[in-house]
């Protein structure tokens, strides 16, 4: 006896059909799905340098100037090893990694050994979420370190001492004649390929000054006081533009994992983003008294 219902079965053109309509409809939807995720990620970027450039400015309002970059030994500071990035952690409701660092300090001045707590110490607001390492620890030589994806400008290269927050500098807003809307305090740059440079808590840098780690200059050149960081990369200067994330030739410039720019944060407390085509502004921008007009 034949059941009343029949049921109608698809053919396997007509399934391939569906197959190929529902590939088509994901094809068109992740573009747009990873465009909200970067404009979301993007947006959590700039807001973490808003907040670091309003520490920024909160330290410079109790200090009247603006933190060094690192101190020299001759400072005589017992956190001279330390970068810039410690001297705000009060002003990044970091009041308890605060404590323990004048604790480790207390213990050593000497941040590696034995090694203070901040070394390995993931601070979300220093990670751009759009760095695909972003909250994570990387070891180098056997030892475990935590970044950060925003360094401090310190002017044309790591000698010229012509930015805001370098070795050794006490800048205040009196000293920035170009105008503090004018003069960037900090930009982004992840940390180089191999986890050498970026170091947030200390770091002596490219030449015993921080550079490359927690500051760096707008035209950095490859080099320290024993010849080039790495030889296989042009001595430079370098230029504000798009980086491969894996050459270490991208440890000498400004750039992000934004599609066609990076945040900036400038010394009046604004943050903006700037496009790689602005690249022949940033020598200006980089210095707080060179004179430069600049465009709005």
């Amino acid at each position: 006896m034949r059941s009343k219902y029949q049921y109608a079965a698809y053919t396997l053109i007509e399934l391939l059909v569906v197959i190929a309509i529902v590939a088509v409809l994901i094809a068109l939807l992740l573009p747009a799905i990873q465009k909200v995720r970067e404009a979301a990620a993007s947006m959590s970027c700039r807001n973490n340098l808003k907040q670091i450039n309003l520490a920024l400015q909160n330290y410079h309002n109790t200090f009247d100037k603006f933190p060094s970059a690192r101190k020299s030994k001759a400072s005589r500071e017992i956190d001279f090893r330390l970068s810039w990035i410690t001297k705000i952690l009060p002003y990044l409701e970091q009041e308890s990694l605060e404590k323990q660092k004048q604790m480790d300090l207390g213990v050593s001045t000497s941040p590696i050994s034995p090694r203070h707590y901040g070394l390995s110490f993931v601070v979300p607001v220093l990670q751009c979420p759009s760095d695909p390492n972003s909250g994570k620890t990387h070891l180098y030589l056997n030892s475990s370190y935590a970044y950060t994806n925003y360094l401090a400008n310190a002017g044309t290269n790591s000698r010229s001492t012509d930015g805001v927050i370098f070795f050794d500098s006490r800048i205040d807003h009196l000293q920035i004649a170009d105008g503090s809307s004018h003069t960037l305090i900090a930009g982004e740059r992840p940390p180089s390929p191999e986890f050498r440079f970026g170091w947030w808590y200390t770091g002596i840098g490219q030449d015993g000054t921080g550079t490359l780690d927690y500051t760096m200059g707008t035209r950095a050149l490859n080099n320290s006081q024993i010849g080039p960081i790495y030889p296989k990369c042009p001595i430079g200067p370098y230029h504000f533009q798009q980086a491969n994330p894996l050459s270490f030739c991208s440890t000498f410039q400004y750039w992000s994992d934004h599609p066609g720019g990076a945040n900036f944060a400038f010394a009046d407390g604004s943050v903006r983003f700037l496009t790689f085509a602005s690249d022949s502004l940033l020598p200006a921008l980089g210095t707080r008294n060179g004179g430069e007009v600049i465009s709005e």
